[in-house]
């Protein structure tokens, strides 16, 4: 067969946004950069999805092909076409899921430690509004002996001692 050899993700795609005039969209203000080459591009209508290559804003020092547009190159990471005209979403890759429990306000007495599984969150509904404290009797938590190692120092604060050799253990009768 005489075919070209296929060559997946070498090529790239490029989006003309409209930046209303203004040198540059809102998301590449050069006081405030949030359109950076890393960040995704997600189209709200057609749910296309592609990683920001490169991206030129006409105020910028690289000129643009269209007056009034700010060129954004990408390589697609789902096999859908933008929509021309179609808004359009910025934001970091997440390769998880990740989860918020949100906890109803109150006072809620529990075995600890509790343990947080990756990529999830624990949230309150109010501010400070949600306590969560021990419960009075000896923990039930299958963590309850799991021995938690700190820092002496952590973000500049003094923390404390905390190595294994000077642990005391008292029994409580």
């Amino acid at each position: 067969m005489n075919a070209p050899a296929i060559v997946d993700g070498t090529t790239t795609y490029k989006i003309n946004a409209n930046n209303g005039n203004f040198g540059y969209l809102d998301q590449a203000n050069p006081n405030n950069t949030d359109v950076i080459p890393g960040k995704v591009i997600r189209g709200k209508t057609s749910g296309a999805i592609g990683l920001m290559v490169d991206y030129k804003h006409e105020s910028g020092s690289r000129a643009v092909s269209v007056a009034t547009t700010d060129e954004i190159e990408l390589q697609l990471l789902k096999p859908i076409e933008f929509i021309p005209g179609e808004e359009l979403e910025y934001g970091n890759v997440q390769n998880e899921t990740q989860v918020v429990i949100v906890v109803e306000s109150g006072i809620y007495e529990e075995d600890l430690p509790i343990k947080v599984p990756n990529n999830v969150s624990i949230r309150g509904d109010e501010q400070r509004r949600v306590i969560i404290r021990p419960k009075e009797r000896v923990s039930q938590s299958r963590y309850a002996d799991t021995y938690f190692y700190r820092d002496a120092e952590f973000d500049g604060m003094v923390l404390g001692v905390s190595e294994i050799n000077s642990l005391k253990f008292e029994t409580l009768l």
